[in-house]
């Protein structure tokens, strides 16, 4: 995963929104669907992409291969963290 990572050496600002969208996908899957609540992650979702499109357009040429990886890592990350959970659960029903 860090090999991954590395390789698309994304930069302080793209690191920054994989954390916050990874955090905000562990929000929207506590949140049981509370709507105002859901409204407010979108809202503060679109921001994020707005701000980052406009690093990526001050910062870059390459602006849709950049928010391709930025998008395929998060889905890995999102894999990852599944696949990590599924290992945990595994391992405590031999306890």
């Amino acid at each position: 995963m860090m090999q991954i990572l590395h390789s698309y050496r994304f930069d302080e600002a793209e690191l920054a929104v994989l954390m916050q969208l990874m955090l905000i996908n562990l929000l929207m899957d506590a949140n049981n669907g509370i709507e105002k609540f859901d409204e407010n992650v979108n809202l503060y979702r679109n921001q994020i992409f707005e701000d980052l499109q406009k690093h990526y357009h001050a910062s870059y040429e390459d602006v849709g291969v950049r928010m391709g990886n930025l998008i395929l890592m998060l889905s890995e990350i999102k894999k990852f963290l599944y696949l990590a959970e599924e290992q945990r659960q595994l391992l405590s029903l031999n306890d």
